[in-house]
């Protein structure tokens, strides 16, 4: 197999086994608008908006408040799924999946209507499907790029892959890869056109008039996909200015802009009456932001810089260390011997460098006048920043020469390291909790976390896959003539993509068991000021039993057998189906059980644990804090399967509102 096909199904299975199946607010805003454009033929997502709160109104109609592009883009692909999926059984397609827990912003307002016509599966499965072929097989596309890119200025073939790994496994463009964000697809398209552009310039602009069109057309995609990549877009423009070309040259260029952006005005101006007027002033959940300054966009504020920066919280070199090497980069000279065309010459490449170091300083600067979005959301790390990744990344490909291998392999192994962890669970706040997330819940992933079973087959898989990945990725650096044999690679290829199927078919199985009541978004905890959880089944369910996923805050002095809430199951007419008790110790217990000072004299035992995955234990490294976030269940089956229509859970520990403890309800799952 050769290295580089290698290389692109390599990064593509593991993309795949980290998938985040579960829709966020964002996913699902272009996911509205793919539906509505093929499902009803028309713009607004009227009929599906109740999932995202990042939705714009215009004349009594909700829009998706972003830019059409990729949305656009995954149309055919979802026509695809489509077709594939009118095939399945009907059976499958109609078991009925609860929106409720993932449905975002106007939860009040939802109508059963809604929820009826509402196929979460549907949603569920077509975002795997056209994540897969919209964002990863795109990512591996970047990466063999950026491969070809480094291939013109730097020999060492084990510092290539070492660059290519830092940039797809060792940079949040790991996690944007798993989920349907617009932001590799820029950055591809970004690079790309930089790439033509650059070897328009080395090959003495001897390429056909139609060369430019095209990198003009990928250019004017860049806005098209996202309104606030026209940064990018100019820092790409003045590199073609720098350029020896007449007017008609350019204009070529331009003209290839002229199709995407004419599809953006077409769409603005069929939506919102103007074809200049954005999504983004329309939003119904972020006027304060968008309705100031410019697009939210106002005074830059210095302290935001250094955050941004070096920052827990969303500090891009604290994700990516691996990009501190570029800082010492852009102050070498870009100066080396390229072979163009069989003939070897020396170039100074000065104005590629000011380029590079313009992108990566414009977005700086840019996403540090943000208002309120700097931190872009519940999300893991600087997200806006990641079109600046690979440009910043090519300095070190020039510094690489001057520099100590080990060096680069270090900070490379961390960046990859602390990337993994976050494409393992998704979302966090900083890389310190990233990190002890590892530590907490286990060697995991997402798949497996979004599971409500212990399944010892799912936690090998998910303790096995990364070690292997790792192997592979040192012999990739270190002895790539090993993976040239005939048929190491592909049988390494064919065990991980196994191990990638047998992931997503456990859980979806699980899925297809268990339906989960509760809205996860909630996280609801019972005490004495909140001691009752309802919760409604708008669609009635056949079940045959019930599993309730929780544990114990502040429940050290609690007793062994203590009675802790009460559980009431309703059946059709509001008839109390069963009723009974959740006890300490036997249905659960304290979520910090394991932490050496609670463990010592807590005063009941612990019970049957959801085990998310296998822990790395580091408890005499970091006593206080490496301890795993336990949490425990417990099942009832009824006498026969019948239609819930109600769960209800009450606190009855205690009425003391002096009294800290406290029941957290994770998941109530009925058993199918």
């Amino acid at each position: 197999m050769k290295l580089k096909t290698g290389l692109f199904l390599f990064l593509l299975i593991i993309y795949s086994f980290y998938f985040i199946p579960s829709l966020g607010v964002i996913e699902s805003r272009y996911l509205d608008l793919t539906h509505s454009i093929v499902k009803e033929k028309r713009f607004c997502i009227d009929s599906f908006h109740y999932n995202t709160i990042d939705k714009s109104f215009y004349k009594n109609h909700y829009y998706s408040m972003s830019a059409p592009g990729l949305a656009f883009f995954t149309v055919p692909f979802y026509i695809i799924f489509q077709s594939i999926w009118s095939t399945l059984p009907e059976k499958f397609r109609n078991i009925y999946y609860n929106p409720n827990v993932h449905l975002e912003g106007n939860k009040n307002f939802l109508t059963k209507d809604f929820l009826l016509n509402y196929s979460y599966k549907e949603f569920i499965f077509s975002h795997i499907f056209i994540n897969f072929f919209v964002v990863s097989i795109v990512s591996c596309l970047l990466a063999l790029l950026f491969y070809k890119i480094l291939e013109l200025f730097v020999t060492e073939e084990s510092i290539i892959l070492l660059l290519v790994f830092s940039l797809n496994l060792g940079t949040i463009i790991f996690s944007f890869s798993t989920r349907l964000f617009p932001h590799v697809i820029c950055t591809y398209l970004g690079l790309l056109v930089f790439y033509r552009l650059l070897m328009y310039k080395l090959e003495q602009y001897n390429k056909p008039n139609y060369y430019l069109f095209l990198t003009g057309l990928f250019a004017g995609t860049i806005v098209f996909i996202d309104y606030y990549l026209i940064i990018l877009w100019l820092c790409l423009f003045f590199y073609l200015l720098s350029f020896k070309l007449n007017i008609k040259n350019i204009i070529y260029y331009l003209s290839g802009n002229i199709l995407p952006i004419s599809l953006l005005l077409i769409y603005q101006y069929i939506c919102f009456d103007n074809p200049f007027r954005i999504a983004y002033q329309l939003s119904i959940f972020h006027q304060n932001i968008y309705g100031k300054g410019l697009l939210g966009v106002a005074n830059l504020k210095l302290d935001i810089v250094v955050k941004l920066l070096f920052g827990l919280n969303r500090g891009y070199f604290c994700y990516m260390p691996i990009l501190l090497l570029s800082i010492p980069g852009f102050f070498i000279k870009w100066k080396t011997k390229i072979n163009i065309n069989n003939n070897m010459k020396e170039y100074n490449f000065y104005i590629e460098k000011i380029i590079c170091i313009a992108i990566g300083l414009s977005f700086l600067l840019f996403n540090s006048s943000r208002i309120y979005d700097w931190t872009s959301g519940s999300t893991f790390g600087p997200r806006y920043l990641t079109p600046t990744i690979p440009f910043l990344m090519l300095s070190i490909g020039f510094l690489s020469s001057r520099i100590n291998f080990n060096i680069i392999l270090l900070l490379s192994l961390v960046s990859i390291f602390i990337n993994w962890t976050g494409a393992q669970l998704g979302d966090v706040e900083s890389v310190k909790e990233s990190i002890l997330r590892i530590f907490r819940f286990g060697i995991t992933s997402h798949l497996q976390f979004f599971n409500f079973v212990n399944n010892s087959y799912q936690r090998i898989i998910n303790f096995i896959f990364p070690i292997i990945v790792f192997i592979i990725i040192l012999l990739y650096i270190k002895n790539t003539k090993l993976l040239r044999t005939k048929y190491l690679l592909p049988i390494v290829l064919i065990f991980l993509f196994i191990c990638s199927l047998l992931n997503h078919v456990i859980t979806f199985a699980t899925y297809e068991k268990y339906y989960l009541a509760n809205d996860l978004s909630l996280s609801p905890t019972l005490n004495v000021s909140r001691p009752v959880l309802e919760i409604p089944i708008q669609i009635p369910i056949y079940a045959k039993g019930i599993r309730i996923v929780s544990n114990l805050a502040f429940a050290q002095d609690v007793l062994q057998e203590s009675k802790i809430a009460e559980v009431t199951v309703f059946e059709e007419n509001n008839r109390v189906l069963l009723k009974y008790p959740i006890l300490a110790g036997i249905d659960t217990s304290e979520w910090a059980w394991e932490r050496s000072d609670i463990k010592k004299n807590i005063k009941h035992k612990k019970a049957k644990s959801i085990i998310d995955g296998y822990r790395i234990n580091f408890k005499y490294i970091f006593p206080k804090e490496i301890f795993p976030e336990l949490s425990y269940y417990t099942d009832k089956i009824f006498l026969e399967k019948c239609r819930i229509t109600k769960i209800l859970i009450k606190y009855v520990y205690s009425t003391d509102k002096s009294n800290p403890v406290a029941i957290n309800i994770n998941k109530v799952l009925l058993i199918r």
